[in-house]
């Protein structure tokens, strides 16, 4: 994260799992690490893996929720 900070902005794009589950189900055979796993390990995978993570992405410059957040909404972010 140091490196981040230091050469740029970074922004968290918050969704709650249940979004990032879906999304992820449908991309499966895509995503190596979902491959095989049914739908309970995907729901479980992508639990614990935002939980592991969440130290790492609050420490962005920005933290939004992606649902709420429109593109135009988030240049203007950027620009301020």
């Amino acid at each position: 994260m140091d490196y981040i900070k230091t050469t740029g902005t970074s922004i968290y794009l918050m969704h709650p799992a249940e979004i990032l589950i879906g999304r992820l189900r449908q991309q499966r055979a895509q995503r190596p690490l979902l491959k095989g796993l049914d739908e309970l390990e995907i729901a479980n995978f992508v639990k614990e893996t935002l939980a592991k993570r969440e130290d790492y992405y609050s420490q962005a410059d920005y933290c939004v929720e992606g649902e709420r957040m429109k593109l135009k909404g988030l240049l203007e972010l950027l620009k301020a």
